[in-house]
């Protein structure tokens, strides 16, 4: 039983582009452009609308040098996950609202700080960035970490990488129609904001 000794732990990552005021500017000049491309004239030549283009492509240039790629890796062995899942907290009828958004948000970090594979974090620093992050990006980053020690993670596969392959002469086999559905974030169902939202486990 050699192989045993070889299984790598599931792993993923996820990447956030952290400079905010990147980010908002290019969504405000792609609505901006998106409104301008009824009229063709906008694009052409010298017009607003090329000049607008250009900062978007120049703009995605410094998002890209802004980016952080966090990787996590799962909790093993499985008793050790199984304690710290066991620790998620269970809303009660009476139990106060913020206190338990507060509780939950605690876990989460922990949760994540335990899978942070790269960069490392303590529990402490996922609460930092954390609070530094939008809901979007923290959902993002919280989700990464659950899933990557509750999905199954089958071998992935890409319609458009057997394109090409096929097209250049080589063979890509259909993947088998999985009998596990995913598990998704938290558990299943995962809350618009994982911070303030009741996991449904």
């Amino acid at each position: 039983m050699d192989w045993i000794d070889d299984i790598e732990t599931p792993e993923t990552s996820v990447t956030l582009c952290l400079k905010g005021k990147l980010v908002a500017e290019h969504e405000r000049l792609s609505a901006q452009l998106a409104g301008m491309t009824a009229d063709p004239t906008n694009l052409a030549g010298d017009s607003p609308g090329r000049d607008i283009a250009d900062r978007l492509v120049q703009l995605r240039e410094e998002m890209l040098a802004h980016e952080r790629a966090f990787s996590f890796r799962a909790v093993t062995p499985r008793g050790v996950w199984r304690a710290l899942r066991g620790k998620q907290p269970v809303r009660t009828e009476e139990a106060d609202e913020d206190a338990y958004a507060d509780q939950f948000h605690a876990w989460l970090c922990d949760v994540v700080a335990a899978s942070s594979l790269d960069p490392a974090m303590t529990a402490e620093q996922v609460q930092r960035l954390a609070d530094r992050l939008s809901n979007g990006q923290w959902t993002k980053l919280s989700n990464a970490a659950w899933n990557v020690n509750e999905d199954s993670q089958g071998i992935p596969f890409s319609a458009a990488a057997s394109v090409l392959s096929r097209s250049s002469g080589g063979k890509s086999k259909q993947p088998e129609p999985s009998s596990n559905p995913a598990h998704g974030s938290l558990a299943g169902n995962p809350p618009s904001d994982t911070t303030t939202t009741t996991p449904d486990d």
